[in-house]
């Protein structure tokens, strides 16, 4: 008697052969989920201030350091700059500081950056 689907292609299964094909079927099943857990979130950051943004830090709400610059180039006001972040295992909430060409600094804590994907944020 055969049991399962390999035993009517391959004739009867081992116990290891059995084990294998469920082992890696189990596999299959949680790789979406680990790609699932990364996304990469894309907005714009709208420069309203007057004056210009020399600097984006940002990281994890849930880290006290800040990452690196993630500008390529200054934003000058009135105009716009994408930004995208990987967004690791479900973490939302970032913490941004702006640094301007003046040498202040704003800071923004807590910033859903799943709910900004595809948007704008404007700073004023």
């Amino acid at each position: 008697m055969t049991v399962g689907i390999l035993p009517a292609v391959f004739g009867e299964t081992s116990m290891f052969m059995r084990v294998f094909t469920a082992a890696v079927f189990a596999a299959a099943l949680l790789v979406p989920a680990a790609t699932a857990q990364n996304k990469m979130i894309t907005f714009t950051i709208d420069n309203e201030t007057g004056a210009t943004i020399v600097a984006v830090y940002t990281g994890p709400s849930t880290d006290p350091n800040w990452g690196p610059n993630i500008l390529r180039s200054y934003v000058y006001y009135g105009q716009a700059v994408e930004i995208s972040i990987n967004e690791i295992y479900g973490e939302c909430y970032y913490d941004f500081m702006l640094e301007f060409d003046d040498g202040t600094t704003y800071e923004e804590y807590e910033v859903d950056i799943c709910v900004l994907d595809g948007t704008a944020w404007v700073v004023e």
